[in-house]
C-alpha cells in the first residue's frame, strides 16, 4: 500500500481521498465526480461535473484553471491539502 508522509504520521490514499472530499464538501463544492491520489508521486486529480467547481480548485491551489475544463490536476498533493485546509479554516471562522 502506497503511503505519504506528512510530518511524522503515514496515510494511505484512501485516508487522505476521504480528507479532500471532507473539505471540498464542507466549502459547498459538491460536484465531486472522482478523487485519485497517486502517492508515489504525490498528484491529485479531481474530475467535477462542472467548470465551476473545478475553477474554484483551481484558485484554492493557486493555479490557472484549464479553459472550459472539469478536472483539477496538481502534482503536489501534500500542498494542495494544505492549501485546502488553510482555507476551510478561514472560511469556517467567517461563518
Amino acid at each position: 500500500m502506497d503511503f505519504i508522509e506528512i510530518g511524522e504520521a503515514r496515510y494511505d490514499t484512501q485516508e487522505l481521498i476521504n480528507v479532500a472530499a471532507s473539505s471540498l464538501f464542507e466549502l459547498g463544492i459538491n460536484g465531486i465526480n472522482s478523487i485519485d491520489i497517486h502517492a508515489p508521486s504525490n498528484c491529485i486529480t479531481v474530475g467535477f461535473d462542472n467548470v465551476e467547481d473545478a475553477n474554484i480548485v483551481h484558485a484554492i491551489a493557486r493555479s490557472e484553471p484549464i479553459s472550459n475544463s472539469k478536472h483539477f490536476k496538481c502534482s503536489d498533493a501534500v500542498g494542495f491539502l494544505f492549501a485546502l485546509n488553510s482555507v476551510l479554516n478561514s472560511w469556517e471562522g467567517d461563518q
